[in-house]
């Protein structure tokens, strides 16, 4: 502006016209057509719109600062997220290698009490031969011996030897066993030390979500709770260790409790939602059993005592089987 002049006087212009908005000199002002007219210096103006934009500017490099912030904490956060994510993913390896590790050396248990088995069935059944063998042998002998006396042509000899032999065949033929009573695999054993092995892993699950850096959710018990009616248990039925104390519909609920200040603890409703979840509450069921002494359902002393005295028949009917065998 300090180099334009007006067109009439040929002057700097200096003001600017406030009524007319154009810019004029001093001698439009006193002269010319805008006297009287508001006027304001352009010095003033350029002051007012320098303050302006240099106010507005600092906000810009404010703003862009802030923007930078955003972008490394977002970038911080970023890989924040996938070290997090890299160690979650290695906790959860190492966690599955040692259930796995555990599932293995119970899975070698229960293939070792089935190879006990098979074996202990065949040294039966070979001993069983021995003796079969050996009974055939005397059978053969003492019958070529009794063929002889039927043969002789000594009447004398075939009464007195003949009459030996009578009782003495007879004795023989009393102590021929029978055929071997050839009975399976006891599965039942093997059902009980699949099912004691699995609920030993189950209950080893939060030491090792512990040792490998996962908190662990302290259930002290749960309540399957039917849905048409809320405040009546579910009816366990006879079957499985595992799968007998939860009786779950697809409508049915869960209560979980986990402790809280106070006796009665906190309530958690689950939801049921197919097999997978009542899978997982059955397990829970039978692994978390502590219950606060206000509820009336079944404790843990019930169910072990239950599993003791299933393992000693089991054991009694193993020992009766062995000694027919």
């Amino acid at each position: 502006m300090q180099t334009r002049k007006c067109a009439t006087h040929q002057k700097l212009l200096k003001y600017n016209c406030c009524v007319d908005n154009v810019y004029v000199c001093e001698f439009c002002v006193v002269l010319g057509n805008h006297i009287g007219h508001n006027m304001e210096l352009i010095s003033d103006m350029v002051m007012a719109v320098k303050s302006s934009l240099e106010e507005l500017l600092d906000n810009l490099i404010k703003k862009s600062k802030e923007s930078e912030n955003h972008i490394h904490e977002a970038m911080a956060r970023k890989d924040n997220t996938h070290k997090r994510a890299a160690d979650l993913q290695r906790q959860v390896t190492m966690l599955f290698t040692d259930l796995k590790q555990e599932l293995e050396c119970e899975e070698r248990k229960i293939l070792r009490e089935i190879t006990n088995q098979v074996d202990e069935k065949d040294f039966n059944i070979a001993r069983f031969f021995s003796k079969k063998k050996e009974e055939k042998f005397k059978l053969n002998a003492h019958g070529a011996k009794i063929r002889g006396i039927i043969n002789s042509t000594d009447p004398m000899t075939i009464v007195e030897k003949g009459t030996q032999s009578i009782n003495k065949t007879k004795m023989l033929i009393d102590e021929v066993q029978g055929k071997l009573e050839v009975t399976g695999l006891n599965a039942l054993l093997v059902t009980v030390h699949l099912e004691f092995g699995l609920l030993k892993v189950i209950k080893r699950i939060p030491q090792l979500q512990k040792k490998h850096g996962f908190a662990v959710q302290n259930v002290i018990y749960i309540e399957p709770m039917n849905a048409n009616h809320p405040t009546e248990r579910n009816a366990s039925e006879p079957g499985s260790l595992l799968d007998s104390s939860m009786n779950l519909k697809e409508k049915d609920h869960l209560t979980v409790y986990t402790p809280e200040k106070g006796t009665q603890g906190k309530k958690h409703e689950l939801g049921m939602r197919g097999a997978a979840h009542r899978c997982a509450t059955k397990i829970l069921g039978r692994l978390y059993c502590k219950k606060p002494s206000h509820l009336s359902t079944y404790p843990i002393s019930f169910s072990l005592l239950f599993f003791s005295l299933v393992c000693f028949f089991c054991f009694c009917f193993l020992h009766y089987c062995n000694t027919e065998c």
